[in-house]
């Protein structure tokens, strides 16, 4: 096999955090290399070095066994390496066929289009591949996995002779990453390299030729295969060992929800719905109340949550604007004229300041780190005071030491009395927080676990 990308000692440094210190990493034709780290790890680093948004101040870098430098976003195409980070790629408002062979460069590009004619060559490329979706379908209305499999096929389509997957977003758990998981190991036999980019443990480890840890830029170990026992170093990556932390996840307070099969782009709420059919019993039991879920946002004493909303803010408001958003019937007099108690807005304002150990000069949530906008995005429903709040993955796009935070925040809400229950793909991650996990299988069947050491 022939190899197809080489760093040797590579090393570069960004005004973040993320950095390449002496970095040695290889890949040849067909292989699949599964590298995983920290946010801290270097790992964004390796990432923009493929996309040819930053290159390397020192170490070299081989393309097909020669010396490339400097490593171009034209050079990086002429290798055939493609980049797949969160479909980004794709075009949402095109159709399927449109985004695998309209944007597709082609030799002749003045030629006439015969869209009848497109339609059905890629028709039947979607069903050689084995892929479900239509030619004719918009993108839009397409669910994650196809889109995570188009992408794929259409660096295929591409001539990719690398395929990079930036998993750093969480959009590869559950069903959807096990469908990807047949479709990969076939390109490989045909000669495709994937190198996997996680931030945390995944199923697509389990496929891979040779796995990577990354720490501080460094290429810390490398092993061929994964074989169960690594699978558990891998999964306890970035855990806390502290005493004090060991105590509070076995005191636990918090409630798992955990559905490999249910497709995420159907959303928290639906789950939800789908659970309170299937056993509302059971639901009274998660939720703490009879009422079945509603809607998004604050619904009486009941709050869901989406992953979409946790870093959306306004950031033309303050950090006391943002945070009244969800309350304004609570804390304002007048009645329909919506005045609001400034003494009661201060108040509540101090609370978050202390509780997520922010400055007092700062104002902006610019000026907030991202643990201390998620936690501004949760503690909004928390002064509106609910019984119960749902969550979709808390934890997403978070560091480590980040996620500590937000967890030390979740935890104490559970003591003040508000059931936390959280919805994730990820057992590893249900096993480090709750005290109990609600399992199901696509939102049927349900079983429940308790907290196991």
């Amino acid at each position: 096999m022939q190899e197809i990308f080489r760093v040797v000692d590579g090393r570069m440094e960004t005004e973040f955090s993320w950095t390449l210190n002496h970095y040695n990493m290889h890949i040849c034709e067909g292989e699949i290399l599964y590298i995983q780290g920290s946010p801290e790890s270097g790992l964004h680093c390796l990432l923009e070095l493929f996309t040819g948004e930053r290159m390397l101040q020192g170490g070299q870098i081989y393309l097909r066994e020669c010396r490339c430098e400097p490593m171009t976003k034209e050079r990086i195409r002429e290798a055939g390496i493609y980049t797949i980070t969160a479909e980004a790629d794709l075009v949402k408002e095109l159709s399927v066929a449109e985004n695998l062979e309209v944007i597709r460069w082609v030799p002749f590009p003045l030629r006439f289009f015969n869209r009848k004619a497109i339609e059905k060559k890629v028709d039947g490329y979607l069903e050689k591949e084995g892929v479900s979706l239509k030619s004719d379908s918009m993108l839009g209305e397409a669910d994650s996995s196809g889109c995570q499999c188009l992408s794929i096929l259409k660096a295929k389509m591409h001539d990719a002779a690398l395929i990079v997957l930036d998993c750093t977003r969480g959009e590869y758990e559950g069903k959807k990453g096990e469908k990807l998981c047949g479709l990969i190991k076939r390109l490989s036999r045909e000669g495709i390299a994937f190198i996997i980019l996680s931030e945390h443990f995944l199923p697509l480890a389990g496929m891979a030729d040779r796995v990577q840890v990354m720490h501080k830029g460094y290429d810390l170990m490398e092993w061929h295969g994964m074989s169960e026992t690594l699978k558990e170093d891998f999964i306890s990556l970035g855990t806390i060992h502290t005493g004090e932390e060991k105590e509070m996840r076995h005191a636990s307070l918090l409630y798992g929800l955990y559905d490999y099969e249910w497709e995420t782009e159907r959303g928290l709420l639906a789950y939800l719905k789908r659970f309170y059919e299937e056993n509302p019993l059971l639901w009274q039991y998660v939720a703490g109340m009879e009422c079945a879920p509603g809607s998004y946002g604050l619904d009486g004493k009941l709050a869901i949550l989406p992953r979409a909303c946790p870093d959306l803010h306004f950031r033309t408001m303050e950090i006391s604007d943002n945070i009244i958003m969800a309350i304004p019937r609570r804390i304002s007099h007048g009645g329909k004229y919506g005045w609001i108690d400034r003494n009661a807005k201060q108040l509540i304002t101090r609370q978050f300041y202390d509780i997520a150990k922010v400055p007092q000069e700062v104002v902006s949530v610019d000026e907030l780190d991202r643990a201390q906008r998620r936690i501004l995005f949760f503690y909004r429903f928390e002064v509106a005071k609910p019984k119960t709040m749902f969550i979709d993955c808390p934890y997403i796009g978070l560091g480590l030491e980040e996620t500590v935070r937000v967890r030390r925040y979740l935890e104490g809400l559970a003591k003040k009395g508000i059931q936390i229950v959280y919805f994730s793909q990820s057992m590893e991650e249900l096993q480090e927080d709750c005290r109990e996990i609600i399992g199901s299988y696509d939102g049927k069947r349900h079983q429940s676990t308790g907290f196991s050491t």
